[in-house]
């Protein structure tokens, strides 16, 4: 029984691995100093401490900055979910408007086609 449980957590294990492995990564880089440019670069690099922490201590209505602040052209909302900014997504989308909020759907991917021994660079975003 004992083994039974350990070959199903390590079964486990190793699938979340291969997820977490071949996840594409982005790298955030404002083209100026502005606030709304390192609130994009915030979202966009899923630092979701960094973020709260900026909310309250520049006491930021938050309702205000999902709706109104663009990156790259792109609601808050839409550029975190599409940059696959997990938590800032969830963190935002809750604060978002309908026109700007995302309902996420559910996709189903072939796993057998990742590759682990695949390693992605990077892909370098300005933030405009």
């Amino acid at each position: 029984m004992k083994t039974f449980n350990l070959c199903t957590l390590l079964s486990v294990i190793a699938v979340v691995s291969a997820f977490s492995i071949n996840a594409q990564q982005y790298r955030f880089i404002a083209n100026d100093n502005s606030f709304a440019s390192k609130i994009c670069v915030l979202v966009g690099s899923n630092d979701i401490a960094k973020l709260k922490l900026t909310f309250r201590r520049y006491d930021l209505n938050k309702h205000h900055i999902a709706n109104d602040y663009k990156c790259n052209e792109l609601a808050l909302s839409k550029f975190a979910f599409k940059y696959n900014a997990d938590q800032t997504f969830k963190y935002i989308n809750r604060y978002s408007h309908y026109d700007n909020k995302v309902t996420p759907s559910v996709t189903i991917s072939d796993v057998a086609m990742n590759t682990l021994t695949h390693q992605q660079e990077p892909i370098i975003v300005y933030i405009n």
